[in-house]
C-alpha cells in the first residue's frame, strides 16, 4: 500500500537522520547561506564566463538540495497521522517556490537589466529564507522539539 511505501521511505531516511538534522541546523542558523549567497554573487559577476557560470549553477543547485532533504524529513516527522498530507504539502511548497522564483527572476529580464541580474533576486530570497528559518527555529525551540 502507499502507507507502507511511505513508511519504508521514512525508515530509509532515518539512516541519515543525524546528518540531515545537522545540515538543517546549519541551514537554519545561516551556516549554509554564505555559500549560497557567494555562489549567486559569483554567478552574477561571472555570468559570461563559460567555466564559472556552470560551476556556480551546480553549486546553487547543490544548495537547493542541501536544504530540501532535511526540510522534507522534518515535515514528514512533524505530521504524524498526516504523512500523506505533509508529503503533498512539500510538493506544493516547492512548486509554488519555483513559480514565484521564476516570476521574480524574470522581472529584471523583463525590465531590460539582463539575465545575470536574476541571481541578485536569488540573494534576496536567501536572506528572506534565513530570516524565516530563524523564526521557525526559535518557535520550534520554544515548543521544546
Amino acid at each position: 500500500t502507499s502507507r507502507e511505501a511511505l513508511a519504508r521511505c521514512i525508515d530509509h531516511r532515518e539512516i541519515f537522520h543525524d546528518e540531515m538534522l545537522d545540515l538543517f541546523r546549519q541551514v537554519m542558523s545561516g551556516g549554509m547561506s554564505p555559500v549560497m549567497v557567494a555562489a549567486l554573487a559569483i554567478l552574477f559577476l561571472g555570468a559570461s564566463n563559460k567555466i564559472i557560470a556552470p560551476l556556480m549553477t551546480v553549486l546553487c543547485c547543490g544548495g537547493l538540495f542541501a536544504v530540501s532533504s532535511p526540510q522534507q524529513h522534518l515535515i514528514i516527522k512533524f505530521s504524524p497521522g498526516g504523512e500523506m498530507m505533509g508529503g503533498a504539502m512539500i510538493q506544493l511548497a516547492f512548486n509554488l517556490g519555483n513559480a514565484i522564483g521564476a516570476y521574480c527572476g524574470g522581472l529584471p529580464i523583463d525590465h531590460g537589466a539582463g539575465v545575470r541580474y536574476s541571481a541578485l533576486i536569488g540573494v534576496g530570497f536567501i536572506c528572506i529564507g534565513v530570516l524565516l528559518a530563524h523564526i521557525l527555529h526559535s518557535r520550534v525551540k520554544k515548543a521544546g522539539y
